[in-house]
C-alpha cells in the first residue's frame, strides 16, 4: 500500500517509516527533511479545562482533514491547539470512507456548522491533563487523546439532538445505532495509519529487530539486485508491516457500553504475527471493501 503526501513520493507502509513518519517527529530521521505526516497535537501540553464541557467540548483536528475536506481544514487544523465545539450532533457514516462523522458549531450563536469524521479528531476530556515527555521515545501518544465517539459528554450531546430523543425513543435505541454504524468491529480488516502509529519506544531496538529479517531475507536468494539495508527498509515489500484485524476493544471506565468521563477506547489488534495493545482508534485505519 502506498500513501501520497505533500514531498510528492510514494512511502510504503514499512515499519521504519511508519516509526520516523510517526506524527510526533517533525522531521525525518537521517536528513529525511520536513514529516509531511507531522501532527502538532502530538507533542504539545493539554491542562484540565478551566470550564465545564457540559455545553461544548475540546477537539483537536488533524492534518489529515487537509488531504480531504480542504474548506474545513483552513478553520479547524491550527498545529494542534484545541478548539471548544458546541451543540454536537451525530451525522450519519461517510459513505466514502465508512467513518462515522459528527457536525458541530464552534460557539454558542454560530449559525455555520462543520461536518467532520471521527478519523480526523482527537478529543480533550475536561478532567484530563496531557503532558508528554521527551523520555517516552513519542510512544502512542496518540492514546493519550479521548475518542470521540467514547466520551460521555459528546454522547449526551448527540443523544439530546438526534431522531430517536424527538421521537420519545429510548436512550439504548441510539446507542446501538452508534454501535452499528461503528467501522472499527472485532474482526475488521484494518493496516497501521502513517503519521499516528508508532508502538515502538526505540528506533534502535527496532533497526536491530530489522537487520535479522533483513539478513535472513537475503539468505533466501529473494531478489538479484541485493538492495542495501537502508533502501530495504524504506521500501521493500518484505519490510511492510501487512494489515490485520481488531481482536478486542476495551475502555476506561465502569459503563459497560464504553462510555466514560475519560474518552479512552483502547483496542488490541494482531498485524503481521504481532499483537500490539492499547492503540488508539485513530492509530489505525479501515480498510474498506475487504471485510
Amino acid at each position: 500500500m502506498f500513501l501520497k503526501n505533500s514531498m510528492r513520493t510514494k512511502i510504503k507502509n514499512t515499519i521504519l517509516n511508519l516509526h520516523d513518519y510517526f506524527g510526533a517527529n517533525k522531521s525525518i530521521f537521517d536528513g529525511g527533511g520536513e514529516n509531511p505526516f507531522f501532527e502538532g497535537a502530538l507533542s504539545r501540553k493539554y491542562n484540565h479545562a478551566t470550564r465545564s464541557d457540559n455545553f461544548a467540548v475540546r477537539m483537536v483536528f488533524l492534518n489529515s482533514l487537509t488531504r480531504g475536506e480542504k474548506a474545513a481544514a483552513s478553520r479547524l487544523v491550527k498545529n494542534g491547539k484545541p478548539l471548544w465545539c458546541y451543540a454536537v450532533k451525530y451525522a450519519g457514516v461517510c459513505p466514502k470512507t465508512g467513518y462515522r462523522q459528527i457536525s458541530f458549531a464552534l460557539s454558542k450563536k454560530s449559525k455555520k456548522r462543520f461536518c467532520v469524521g471521527e478519523q480526523h479528531i482527537l478529543v480533550i476530556p475536561s478532567r484530563v491533563r496531557i503532558y508528554p515527555k521527551f523520555w517516552d521515545a513519542y510512544k502512542q501518544r496518540c492514546s493519550n487523546f479521548g475518542s470521540v465517539f467514547a466520551y460521555t459528554p459528546i454522547i449526551s450531546m448527540m443523544w439530546s439532538q438526534s431522531e430517536e430523543f424527538r421521537n420519545g425513543e429510548d436512550k439504548e435505541v441510539f446507542l446501538e445505532r452508534l454501535e452499528s454504524d461503528n467501522p472499527l468491529k472485532i474482526g475488521t480488516l484494518i493496516q497501521p495509519r502513517m503519521g499516528l502509529f508508532s508502538p515502538w519506544p526505540k528506533r534502535s531496538a527496532l533497526l536491530v529487530g530489522l537487520k535479522r529479517k533483513y539478513i535472513q531475507w537475503l539468505a533466501d536468494g529473494n531478489d538479484v539486485q541485493i538492495p542495501e539495508f537502508e533502501e530495504w527498509c524504506r521500501k521493500s515489500d518484505a519490510a511492510i508491516l501487512p494489515p490485520g484485524v481488531i481482536m478486542s476493544r476495551n475502555f476506561v471506565g465502569p459503563s459497560p457500553i464504553g462510555h466514560n468521563i475519560y474518552g479512552k477506547e483502547k483496542l488490541r489488534v494482531q498485524m503481521g504475527g504481532e499483537i500490539f495493545e492499547d492503540l488508539h482508534p485513530n492509530e489505525i485505519e479501515i480498510i474498506l471493501g475487504e471485510n
